[in-house]
């Protein structure tokens, strides 16, 4: 959720820059969250780093392609018209596939 949070941050205040800090406090979650969600964002092509340095650095929303775009404008309608609705569907998530695969194979000490 935490990355959802920031990247609609940045999506409702494009085409401010934001710095990582100022992030965490408008969404209130703990800084060292909004830097690996901003890693990830910024992988994905769905924001933009601006400055260098940690003192400098800076964020923006900037899509990589358009159909990116539509699909945070999507998300964004949805989290504004049934925000339960989406929440729900981000923690009801099965779990990654690897995570399930080496769950299979957990030995347990109750098992015998």
């Amino acid at each position: 959720m935490d990355h959802v949070q920031t990247l609609l941050l940045l999506h409702r205040t494009a085409p401010q820059e934001w710095e990582p800090a100022a992030i965490a406090r408008e969404i209130t979650v703990q800084p060292e969250l909004v830097d690996l969600s901003l890693r990830d964002l910024t992988a994905s092509g769905l924001v933009s780093e601006i400055g260098v340095g940690d003192s400098q650095r800076k964020f923006a929303y900037a899509p990589a392609d358009e159909a990116l775009r539509r699909d945070v404008d999507e998300l964004a309608a949805m989290y504004n018209e049934r925000p339960v609705t989406l929440v729900r569907a981000i923690y009801d998530r099965p779990p990654e596939p690897a995570v399930t695969f080496a769950d299979a194979f957990d030995i347990r000490s109750d098992s015998r």
